[in-house]
């Protein structure tokens, strides 16, 4: 009995309603899809100013700095907005 039941229940299609889209969903998605091109180009700002800044250093520290700009990017240019242009420290 029970696994006729299971059977039956997995053979039968299921109908789904599909939630009616309010405004606020499209808003939170239109928020989201800001955000997400907003960190994009934080990230590339900030790989971009390390490429630059490190430009005559050897290959393994350009490399650890990029890194670090890519894995922490708000940091990075936090870092670089003070230690180079606040306390004017340019970058050769």
């Amino acid at each position: 009995m029970f696994v006729e039941k299971l059977i039956l229940n997995l053979i039968r299609p299921t109908t789904t309603v599909q939630p009616t889209e309010d405004k606020n969903d499209v808003k939170k998605i239109a928020a989201k899809v800001v955000m997400t091109l907003v960190d994009i180009a934080i990230f590339i700002i900030a790989i971009v100013v390390s490429w630059d800044c490190n430009s005559k250093t050897t290959g393994f520290v350009k490399f650890i700095f990029i890194l670090y700009a890519a894995l922490f990017p708000t940091t990075y240019l936090t870092f670089y907005l003070i230690y180079r242009i606040i306390l004017n420290n340019p970058c050769y």
